[in-house]
């Protein structure tokens, strides 16, 4: 689910991409994963600058990392996921709340 959230995060901003994320990619790479590359790639796009495309690009990579481990994405899922991080967004006129509260 960390990887659903960046994923989903990476909509709206660049993600930060922290030591949890980096651990979680390398967990799931030693679960089994015959490539490496969508992991580099999910991993790359949460960083990019390109709005849009940032989104894009970190979804199909992380459509990849399902399908190489053998795995079914859980559309609904990551649909309430988008719907969690959407509504932590500050509204328009807000400002964003500060991260110690």
């Amino acid at each position: 689910m960390a990887l659903e959230e960046a994923a989903q995060e990476s909509r709206y901003e660049p993600v930060r991409r922290t030591i949890a994320l980096r651990l979680a990619l390398a967990y799931l790479w030693a679960l089994g994963a015959r490539e490496r590359s969508p992991f580099d790639r999910f991993w790359t796009a949460l960083g990019e600058d390109a709005g849009i495309w940032r989104f894009d690009h970190a979804d199909r990579a992380l459509e990849e990392i399902y399908a190489d481990l053998g795995l079914r994405r859980d559309h609904e899922l990551a649909m309430r996921i988008w719907q969690k991080v959407y509504a932590r967004r500050p509204k328009p006129g807000e400002t964003a709340p500060r991260p110690d509260g």
